[in-house]
């Protein structure tokens, strides 16, 4: 059931995009930073810098407030909709220095853009917004979070990430791997927020293990005790019990308590895909060291799975 902040306004492409500007009016700045810089591929990206004593070729000000120039949104909120005649005329009306953003549901780039515009989709932003709410170091206040949790469910719910169909996520967890052969689960914080995907895989050991198990159902919340699935119905309920009891097996009680859980279908279930081999990462940095797959999680499509033998062969 639809349930987001946002679900009275139904205005199309306008609903999206003064969503999107309210939500970032009430972030800080340098989580709209962050947030912008990701669209338009630019991580030093800055609205307002802020620098003491500034030095000059004659002077020394006590201060310098700079600002950026502007960036026009134009939203779609279909596929294939970008019509270049209505780009031509919104690039006429920009001045020096200013950029237009089109973001768009779109997988890949629609077509040949002009100077000034620069493309991104809705899985990038949600991505962006993703890598914020999971930040320990600098992480959102609540109502920064709240607020951006809404955004990715408003996004979802009305189909702005393209299909679901084949999508695998890949989660990154040093125990996520050895908990799943235990419990057919992944268990992680409460409300967590990924995109939708029908499959779920594991990196670990530096490469993308064979097993692919299907999400067959998802609890944001619970608390892993008898009594706190009694609240659950149907099939959630039935594969909580099946949990617990695996959790009771392996004496695992104390260590899962309260958290976000995707039941999974097991190692030998026929839903589950068993890929020919590990998927081996060959991700460098620009130095030519090894770095990780993912840092968090990704997204892979099942059939680039099926066939890969690296990492970088994954789309």
């Amino acid at each position: 059931m639809s349930n987001n902040l946002f679900s009275t306004y139904r205005q199309g492409e306008n609903r999206i995009t003064s969503t999107f500007l309210a939500v970032l009016q009430r972030l800080s700045l340098p989580n709209i930073d962050r947030i912008l810089g990701t669209l338009i591929g630019d991580t030093a990206f800055s609205l307002v810098s802020f620098e003491n004593q500034p030095k000059r070729k004659r002077s020394t000000p006590d201060a310098r407030i700079r600002t950026g120039p502007a960036i026009w949104i134009e939203t779609k909120t279909a596929s294939n909709a970008v019509r270049s005649g209505q780009i031509r005329r919104h690039l006429e009306s920009l001045e020096d220095g200013e950029r237009l953003l089109l973001l768009t549901p779109d997988d890949d780039q629609p077509g040949y853009l002009r100077d000034g515009v620069i493309w991104s989709n809705f899985r990038t932003l949600i991505k962006a917004i993703e890598e914020i709410l999971e930040d320990k170091s600098e992480p959102p206040s609540e109502k920064e979070a709240f607020l951006l949790r809404e955004f990715i469910l408003m996004i979802q719910e009305d189909g702005l990430i393209g299909s679901t169909e084949s999508k695998v996520l890949v989660v990154a967890a040093r125990e996520a791997w050895p908990t799943y052969k235990n419990l057919n689960a992944y268990l992680c914080q409460s409300n967590r927020s990924f995109q939708p995907s029908t499959h779920l895989a594991f990196y670990a050991e530096g490469a993308v293990q064979p097993l692919v198990p299907k999400i067959k159902a998802v609890v944001e919340s619970v608390n892993l005790t008898r009594e706190g699935i009694e609240y659950l119905e149907g099939d959630q309920k039935n594969l909580a019990e099946e949990l617990l009891t695996q959790i009771e097996k392996f004496y695992l009680i104390n260590k899962w308590t309260q958290g976000k859980v995707m039941f999974l279908s097991e190692p030998d279930d026929d839903e589950t895909v068993k890929l020919k081999q590990k998927i081996i990462n060959d991700k460098k940095d620009k130095s030519g060291k090894n770095v990780a797959f993912v840092m968090a999680h990704g997204y892979v499509t099942l059939e680039s799975l099926k066939t890969a033998s690296k990492t970088s062969e994954l789309k």
